[in-house]
């Protein structure tokens, strides 16, 4: 089992008019001992973000040792 997962994660940044898809249709599957490295021109810091519970995908699950992470913020004033 994977320590870490995402499935099918996507995220958009912007409006209806000018919508900037980071993200599209991530699969990764993180094991113990893996290593990885992350390269590219752009989503980097959007998908250690995600997988840093900095950030929620717009789609897509994210799991942590096969659990779903949720997070919900709700402020206040």
């Amino acid at each position: 089992m994977p320590v870490f997962e995402l499935q099918d994660v996507h995220k958009i940044y912007g409006t209806s008019r000018a919508k900037v898809h980071t993200l599209k249709r991530i699969e990764l599957a993180v094991h113990r001992s893996d290593f990885i490295l992350i390269v590219g021109s752009s989503g980097k810091t959007t998908l250690l973000n995600i997988i840093g519970c900095n950030g929620l995908p717009i789609s897509g699950k994210v799991l942590l040792e096969g659990h779903e992470i949720r997070t919900a913020l709700t402020v206040k004033f």
